[in-house]
């Protein structure tokens, strides 16, 4: 995993080490050397960060600029979605979902998707 890429995506969610590690259930240490790349996880927690971020491992490792295989259909669903919780005031802010909240969101936009793929 590129060291950079973890970095970036971390701090476009305005999130430092020790909130991502805490998310993750892994020591501030191990994220801070999986992003100076003295590190580069295991698997199961490069999974787990991909999931967190809804990246591919190869966006991760650097081997494609696609974050993921979502297209800008199904990207335009999930931001219009998170959206209308926002304005709907179901959620205050995007940045703190709580995990049962984040858990209920995933199932209606995978619904939602599977939807999209009957249509299509």
């Amino acid at each position: 995993m590129k060291g950079e890429i973890l970095k970036q995506l971390r701090k476009e969610k305005k999130m430092t080490q020790q909130q991502l590690a805490d998310r993750l259930n892994v020591s501030r240490s191990v994220l801070a050397m999986i992003e100076s790349e003295k590190q580069k996880g295991s698997i199961d927690l490069q999974r787990q960060i991909a999931n967190y971020f809804n990246v591919s491992l190869d966006y991760l490792e650097g081997f494609t600029n696609e974050r993921s295989g979502i297209s800008e259909k199904k990207e335009s669903l999930v931001t219009n979605f998170l959206q209308f919780l926002i304005n709907s005031g179901i959620i205050k802010d995007e940045n703190e979902i709580d995990d049962k909240t984040e858990e209920m969101i995933l199932e209606m936009v995978k619904k939602e998707i599977a939807n999209l793929k009957r249509g299509e």
